[in-house]
């Protein structure tokens, strides 16, 4: 949607970052094997500190400054910045479950009004 891309815009600008992704928050608790069993990612689980947060790249959104781009030769590096994009922004189709899941969405919003934009 246009607004994800202005944010991103806007994030670029603001953070001056080289580029920016557009990802997801994940929630869940997830845990790694540290060779002799499992242990929780986050230090504590049942606090959550920003610092501890993960993000899920959607794969969808990349905005790279030009500049960086004709230097590096690189969509995504130096410095990075991010966008959180909401559930229906994000989707990524995947599998035929995600197709479905894509077309059933596209039609309610073929059912609903265009939203009212703002006169500038």
């Amino acid at each position: 949607r246009s607004d994800s891309i202005d944010s991103a815009i806007s994030a670029m600008l603001l953070f001056e970052t080289d580029s920016v992704i557009g990802v997801r928050p994940e929630v869940d608790e997830y845990y790694r094997h540290n060779g002799s069993g499992l242990e929780a990612v986050r230090a504590n689980p049942l606090l959550r500190l920003e610092r501890e947060d993960l993000f899920r790249g959607v794969g969808q959104m990349y905005i790279v400054r030009r500049q960086f781009f004709e230097a590096q030769g690189k969509i995504l590096g130096g410095k990075i910045g991010h966008v959180v994009l909401d559930q229906s922004s994000a989707l990524y189709l995947r599998s035929d479950w995600d197709l479905r899941i894509a077309r059933l969405h596209a039609a309610e919003l073929a059912q609903k009004p265009a939203p009212k934009r703002a006169r500038l």
